[in-house]
């Protein structure tokens, strides 16, 4: 079963297509399927690079709000941590998010 430790960074635009780096364990030893979602709603473009290390791009949200991330794999659910999806007004100062 997949365990996430941090993801980075932990928020972006609610309109989607921020990169997120996972770290964690669980992504790659013994998985046939993997599918990261937000609340529900999968990612896009999902890459696992190594057992402890993917990066997956944010799926456009219906709203600025808090998500919880699961990994979901044939193995199992991991741990929930929280996204913050953002609206571009409250971006801090010299972010951007491409």
């Amino acid at each position: 079963m997949a365990t996430i430790t941090s993801i980075t960074p932990t928020y972006g635009s609610f309109t989607g297509g921020t990169v997120l780096t996972f770290v964690g364990s669980g992504f790659q030893t013994g998985v046939t399927s993997l599918v990261v979602a937000f609340n529900g709603i999968p990612s896009t473009n999902v890459v696992v690079a190594s057992d402890i290390s993917m990066t997956a791009v944010v799926p456009a949200l219906p709203a600025a709000s808090e998500y919880n991330i699961l990994v979901t794999t044939n193995l199992g659910v991991s741990n929930s941590v929280a996204f913050y999806a953002i609206s571009v007004a409250e971006l801090p100062s010299g972010n951007i998010l491409l």
